[in-house]
């Protein structure tokens, strides 16, 4: 769980490029965010495990790589 705020800035950033996809992120950002228990994050991990499914890579079949081209970090 995120203690500081430069700690939950990193957390919102590494879950808001797929808070779109998870029913009611924003309300359950909103409660962490006025009131940053355990249980307010633990809800947001779980809401983000429950609707989003990564597929596994397959041996064999194409895979499309994007990356971004910043030179200041990975995308």
């Amino acid at each position: 769980m995120p203690k500081t705020a430069a700690a939950k800035a990193r957390f919102r950033g590494a879950i808001g490029w797929i808070a779109k996809f998870v029913p009611d992120c924003a309300k359950l950002w909103a409660r962490f965010d006025n009131d940053p228990t355990q249980q307010h994050f633990d809800d947001i991990l779980d809401a983000v495990r429950r609707h989003v499914e990564l597929p596994p890579m397959v041996p064999g079949r194409p895979l499309q790589l994007y990356t971004d081209a910043s030179l200041e970090g990975w995308g």
